[in-house]
């Protein structure tokens, strides 16, 4: 009886094993996978070292949090290729103004004041306006550039890997930055984002 036992539990793990397995290969590879933090450019909605379920969804929406599979070949000021956590911020065929309104930088998408409704849950004094205007020029390649009237003049590179400005953010683009804006590398100086380099959607901690 107890030879059985044993049998019958090692039978059982040789079965159980390989189908943990499978199920575990095709959730990772093809549903989510955990991503671990590193940095403090989401602050304060996400701290470094953060463990996240990143999901594998490409119906993305403004002001999602996802992870970008940044290289050298597709964005600009890029040593090596990583992965970086970013908020969604402008959508393709998106136009963006960035005006000053008492002494507070305000961002309008499309014409329309983007309200950063994200940061209201947040106890942190952050200045979550702050847009870092002088540091982009024309001259230096970098992500934007903002034009005397407010308009912003996005840079990327395309299909061909030629370097591009446009008022309107093209097909298949997007333009992101950190929440902790004033510590963030994002859209603003390695450019737009390409669709095929977003790896997912942030959504459970």
């Amino acid at each position: 009886f107890q030879a059985k036992k044993i049998i019958f539990n090692i039978l059982d793990w040789l079965i159980i094993l390989p189908i943990c397995v499978c199920l575990s290969t095709i959730v990772f590879n093809y549903f989510f996978t955990i991503a671990e933090v590193s940095g403090d450019s989401m602050l304060p909605t996400i701290q470094n070292s953060e463990q996240l379920v990143l999901f594998y969804d490409d119906d993305y929406e403004r002001d999602d949090i996802v992870v970008i599979d940044v290289q050298r070949e597709h964005n600009l000021n890029i040593i090596n290729n990583k992965y970086y956590i970013k908020r969604l911020i402008g959508l393709p065929n998106d136009t963006m103004m960035i005006k000053e309104n008492n002494n507070k930088i305000e961002i309008y998408i499309n014409g329309k004041l983007y309200t950063q409704e994200y940061y209201k849950n947040n106890n942190e004094v952050f200045d979550y306006s702050f847009f870092n205007l002088k540091k982009y020029t024309v001259e230096n390649n970098l992500g934007i550039y903002i034009d005397s009237d407010g308009k912003v003049l996005f840079t990327y590179i395309d299909k061909n890997g030629e370097i591009k400005k446009t008022y309107t953010i093209p097909e298949g683009y997007y333009f992101v930055m950190g929440d902790n804006r004033d510590n963030s590398k994002d859209s603003r100086e390695i450019g737009l984002i390409r669709h095929e380099d977003l790896a997912g959607i942030i959504k459970y901690r």
